[in-house]
Parts: structure tokens; C-alpha cells; sequence
């Protein structure tokens, strides 16, 4: 249970996936063609816990070469992603300056770090941080209001070897 105001005296470090179910259980890679259906990859404490998230990374693992213009190895997506902010009361509010349909579009953001790491028989990894301390504060969830850190997928990401999404911070 949170201490007044929110922090535990005795903090629990965050290393969590964004998963299909949000408590990191459940399907993580974000492999699969969810341009017919939207898929959410999402990080929600349970309703007694808040969480301090003060990095999302994004992972790319793909095994053509990769280039500015293309998403992972592939093609530049037609819808892209999103990353948002929700809670029970508000509407969703994203946490990007546009939507991320190119592997360039990550260092538009602004957000943080971007690391191409070429590995040995063609297999090429994209590792994105978006630091939340960019907005000036670390994002608070607190799991009493429903607030919740959410990856929106609305293109086919089948091409790809490996794709998470992983929060840091502590609760």
C-alpha cells in the first residue's frame, strides 16, 4: 500500500514489460498484424500501488538491414504508433509530437536516446528511450485511478525478429 503521498518508504524498482494484460503477464512481443484491429501494450499498477516511470524504452530487433526511412527492417508503417497517457477520467493524451510510423520518427521526439546497434549476420537491434523527465517530471500512475502507460498499434509489425516495450521507475 502507498505511503501518504503516494511513495513507498521502501521503493521497489520497475522493470516491467508493457504487456497485452498491463501487469507484465501475458503477451509481450508486439509481433503480429494489428492493422484491422488495434492492439494496446499497456503498464497499469494494480489499484492499490502507484508507480513512478521515468523511462519507456521501445525495442527493435529485425533481421534486414535497418534504415531511416523504414520502421525496424521493414517498410515505413501506414498508420504508425502511439505512445499514451490515460486514466479512468480523462481522454488519452499522447506523449509523442506526432506518431512514430519511421525509425527516423523516434529522434523527432525529442524524448530521449536512439541506439542502432548492428550485431553480427544481419541482425540489427533499435533501442529508443523516452525519458519522462523531458516533461519536466517523472509520470506518476497511481493504480486507484486507473492510470495507465499505453502503446497503440495499428499497423502489421510481422516483418520484425523481436518488438517490446519496457518502463523503468520504482513503486
Amino acid at each position: 500500500m502507498p505511503e501518504p503521498g503516494g511513495v513507498r518508504s521502501d521503493p521497489i524498482i520497475v522493470h516491467q514489460f508493457l504487456t497485452v494484460d498491463g501487469d507484465g503477464t501475458g503477451i509481450s512481443n508486439a509481433i503480429g498484424d494489428y492493422s484491422s484491429v488495434e492492439e494496446i501494450f499497456y503498464i497499469q499498477p494494480a489499484i492499490d500501488e502507484v508507480m513512478v516511470i521515468h523511462e519507456i524504452l521501445l525495442h527493435i530487433v529485425d533481421s534486414g538491414a535497418i534504415a531511416a526511412t523504414g520502421y525496424g527492417g521493414m517498410s515505413a508503417l501506414t498508420d504508425g504508433l502511439d505512445v499514451l497517457i490515460t486514466n479512468a477520467n480523462s481522454p488519452r493524451l499522447s506523449m509523442l509530437p506526432g506518431l512514430i510510423k519511421e525509425n527516423v520518427d523516434f529522434m523527432h521526439c525529442g524524448l530521449g536516446a536512439f541506439n542502432l546497434v548492428n550485431f553480427t549476420g544481419g541482425i540489427d537491434s533499435i533501442i529508443a528511450s523516452f525519458k519522462t523527465v523531458n516533461f519536466g517530471a517523472p509520470i506518476i500512475l497511481d493504480g486507484s485511478q486507473e492510470h495507465k502507460i499505453e502503446v497503440v498499434l495499428n499497423d502489421s509489425f510481422v516483418g520484425l525478429v523481436d518488438h517490446h516495450f519496457i518502463a523503468h521507475g520504482f513503486k
